[in-house]
């Protein structure tokens, strides 16, 4: 794997090259608060693509934009990307929040997308698990700059979120995805974060859902509380050439519990 930077909007950009050298494109985006790393074990199970992982900027080794970090700024961020790697064609891939990303890219980019892989990508909706987040964040961006980041990097609470999402794991490798996820509460911007998710909920993600045309797999997991199945059963009937994929026992996570599962279910679309 090579590590590249980039400068974009004021961000020095990490992006991280792997794979085959001259197969087709594949752009993958982490989710909300994650960072290349967590998807490194489902790019390895990946075969015959040029999979250019990127930090998105704020996250992992990648600097803040001189823009918000909103939705919308980040589509634009993707966009120069492209152009600066001369990307015309490609696929692209994404996981929950970095699924949200896609979706509004591709509705907006007069780039050639061929297929579009999203992964229990994030949808405002409703539930007590959404509400909860959303009071945690909107109290942050109450908070002094000093104790914002105590308050989001608080390992009890980002300990107890995780716990729940990982609820169907068990042994050591819940062990290791929970250590792994301490390890990213060093690697974000409190800035960042909330204008992130703030602004996510102001996004109209059905709006620019209908509007793509590119052939789209919706992956899914039957145990997610944060995107529930029925929120992407409307997605998917709101996306005219989309599939909807269900892996049994998994949550919200599925990318990360289940590497191997999702390369599988991801390299039969990209290839068809």
């Amino acid at each position: 794997m090579i590590k590249r930077n980039i400068n974009i909007l004021g961000s020095r950009i990490a992006y991280f090259e792997c794979g085959s050298k001259h197969g087709p494109v594949l752009i993958m985006v982490h989710g909300f608060r994650g960072n290349h790393r967590a998807l490194l074990p489902i790019s390895r199970e990946l075969q015959g693509f040029r999979i250019l992982l990127i930090d998105l900027p704020g996250y992992g080794e990648s600097t803040p934009m001189s823009l918000s970090h909103t939705l919308k700024n980040y589509s634009t961020m993707l966009e120069v990307f492209c152009d600066k790697l001369h990307l015309k064609t490609f696929s692209l891939w994404g996981h929950s929040f970095g699924g949200s990303l896609c979706l509004l890219f591709a509705s907006r980019t007069k780039r050639n997308v061929e297929r579009i892989v999203l992964v229990s990508p994030a949808l405002p909706g409703k539930g007590i698990v959404t509400s909860l987040a959303i009071l945690y964040y909107r109290i942050a961006a109450l908070l002094p700059r000093r104790i914002q980041k105590f308050w989001l990097a608080s390992t009890l609470l980002n300990d107890l979120f995780r716990w729940y999402f990982l609820k169907r794991v068990h042994g050591r490798q819940r062990k290791k995805l929970m250590k792994d996820g301490r390890a990213e509460l060093r690697d974000f911007n409190a800035d960042v974060v909330i204008e992130g998710f703030l602004s996510f909920f102001r996004s109209n993600m059905l709006k620019a859902a209908a509007s793509i045309s590119v052939p789209t797999t919706i992956i899914a997991g039957d145990l997610d509380d944060l995107v529930p199945l029925s929120a992407l059963e409307t997605l998917h009937k709101t996306m005219p050439r989309s599939c909807l994929v269900v892996i049994r026992g998994v949550g919200h996570l599925s990318p990360i519990e289940q590497p191997r599962h999702n390369a599988t279910l991801a390299q039969k679309f990209l290839w068809a």
